[in-house]
Order: C-alpha cells, then sequence, then structure tokens
C-alpha cells in the first residue's frame, strides 16, 4: 500500500477519528489515527510500511487541521510570502525574495 491508499482507506472513517477532537489537539488526533491504523493492519493481516503509515497520519492530521498541503510552508520562518493560484500552481517567496 502506497501513502494515497492509506490516506484513502482511513478517510473513510474521518468521524470515527475524530471523534472526541477539539480541533486543535494534534497529538490526539495522531494518537486516534496511530490507534486506528494499527487495529486496522491487525484485523486485515496487512503490513504498511511504517514510513507509509506515518507519512500518510501526518498528511490525513494536516489536512483535519485546516491547511493540508501547505502547513508545512505555513510553519517555516523563512518563508514570507504564500501565493496559491490554484491546486497545482503554488509560489512561495523565501526571505523577501
Amino acid at each position: 500500500m502506497d501513502v494515497f491508499d492509506v490516506k484513502r482507506m482511513m478517510r473513510k472513517e474521518t468521524v470515527y477519528l475524530t471523534d472526541g477532537w477539539d480541533g486543535e489537539d494534534r497529538e490526539y488526533l495522531e494518537a486516534r489515527c496511530h490507534d486506528y491504523l494499527a487495529s486496522w493492519q491487525k484485523q486485515q493481516s496487512v503490513a504498511v510500511d511504517p514510513e507509509v503509515g506515518a507519512l500518510a497520519i501526518k498528511q490525513l492530521c494536516d489536512d483535519f487541521s485546516g491547511y493540508g498541503p501547505i502547513r508545512d510552508l505555513l510553519e517555516d520562518q523563512h518563508i514570507t510570502e504564500i501565493m496559491i493560484n490554484g491546486p497545482h500552481s503554488i509560489f512561495v517567496e523565501r526571505n523577501g525574495r
């Protein structure tokens, strides 16, 4: 399974994964996702590569928290501007350039 497959499978359980989540506590959300993935692997007798699982959980948590794929850009202190012109057209200005 690749990251896309793991995310697609876990998105089907969005209600379960976000149950009790206050919208801010990322550790709670990550723990729910980790627990669900471990349980799913055991039930299905499927092994997901740990790096794939970790990346899928990170991306899901980024998506659930509202900023999705640009979260890392928003947290980078060297980025001074992000311009989004569409889903495949993103420009980033670093240190004012």
